[in-house]
């Protein structure tokens, strides 16, 4: 028997060419062999038929001979580098807005720092002045005690001492009018304020 090489694709070829069987039903899935699967996009396709269709010295005399097409490419390419240049140089705007703002920062933390700084020396010259105050009121005062304490304490009166004991409890107020309630420790009395 003869032998024929023919490829899987030019065998599926031929069979969608002859249509569809009518005795296989369109619900079946068809056996992998029989798939013609293309996976390949079809702008790659007609890019592939393009190049095997003209050498490269038509295609080249092709695109030099339409000047659109040339002016085309090359506003493309000016509009791309446009676009570029227009990125750094905003990238490059917000850097220095980045740095101007970083060193008004930096300033206003100097400024702070600054006056903590001053506060810092007038609490400390506060601090020296209010103890040295003090240590003069201290000194003042030493010798008054001195002085003070030389001398007898004042001899009280018999009924100053009577009065120390009793404490005042409180105001009241009956029909006969108003009266003070005190108390000595041992008994309560209630006189009369008129």
């Amino acid at each position: 028997m003869a032998y024929r090489n023919i490829t899987r694709d030019d065998f599926n070829h031929v069979l969608q060419s002859l249509g569809n069987d009518p005795a296989i039903l369109m619900d079946e899935n068809s056996p992998n062999h029989l798939c013609t699967t293309n996976t390949t996009p079809w702008y790659i396709n007609l890019y592939r038929n393009w190049m095997e269709s003209t050498s490269p010295k038509q295609r080249f005399n092709q695109a030099s001979s339409s000047p659109l097409l040339l002016i085309f490419i090359s506003l493309l390419g000016l509009a791309g580098g446009l676009v570029y240049i227009a990125h750094q140089l905003q990238g490059l705007e917000a850097g220095e807005t980045r740095i101007k703002n970083y060193s008004s920062i930096q300033n206003k933390l100097e400024q702070i720092q600054a006056e903590l700084h001053e506060l810092d020396e007038r609490i400390d010259d506060q601090h020296e002045s209010f103890l040295l105050h003090l240590e003069a009121l201290h000194s003042k005062y030493r010798g008054s005690v001195k002085l003070a304490s030389n001398v007898a304490p004042p001899q009280s009166d018999t009924h100053e001492i009577e009065l120390k004991k009793w404490r005042h409890l409180g105001i009241g107020q009956n029909k006969h009018g108003s009266y003070a309630l005190l108390h000595d420790g041992q008994q309560t009395i209630m006189p009369n304020k008129n």
